[in-house]
């Protein structure tokens, strides 16, 4: 862990320290290998600021998962901007790009997924996924259909995450370009 020069103050800089923590955290341990204290030593903070921000680790792993994935659609917004909706085929690469804040996302949301919570504790409201599914309306696509597109989607996106380096390993193995 590298130490900041001078630990966060104040509410918002607490706030965003904890966050940024309980990313790396939670994405590198796991949520139930991950302890309130160690989140708090990442952010250079007394463990019951967290208590204090968030209440408990659930709700702050609830905060962050809303927080993290309006970073992803945030940044949808910010490359496709107000037009119409993309495409799947340029809209996808976007969502499982591996950029810090969308990496960070779904690596997260797999590791609880994988221990067990439940996915209506984790969100309320999925904005990345209901875009993609208005993307594939947008092809003319009926609801039941855009739906089932964005799940196989998700899906797929989802599993090469997880399984990206096994499956880099077999193509490599098998004589391939990994590029």
């Amino acid at each position: 862990m590298t130490h900041q020069a001078n630990p966060p103050r104040g509410k918002e800089a607490v706030k965003e320290a904890l966050f940024n923590a309980a990313a790396y955290c939670f994405a590198e341990h796991g949520i139930s290998n991950t302890s309130v204290r160690e989140i708090a030593t990442r952010a250079q903070v007394n463990h019951g600021l967290v208590h204090r921000h968030f209440g408990s680790k659930d709700e702050l792993l609830k905060a962050l998962l809303r927080r993290l994935a309006d970073a992803v659609d945030q940044r949808l917004n910010q490359r496709f901007g107000n037009g119409p909706i993309p495409p799947p085929a340029e809209l996808l690469p976007q969502i499982f790009a591996d950029t810090t804040a969308v990496g960070l996302h779904w690596r997260v949301v797999l590791r609880a997924l994988l221990e067990g919570v439940q996915p209506e504790e984790l969100q309320t409201q999925f904005p990345v996924f209901k875009t993609l599914v208005s993307s594939y309306r947008s092809l003319g696509h009926s609801s039941d259909v855009a739906l089932a597109e964005a799940a196989l989607a998700f899906s797929t996106g989802l599993g090469f995450l997880t399984f990206q380096g096994y499956i880099q390993t077999a193509i490599t193995n098998e004589g391939g370009d990994w590029e």
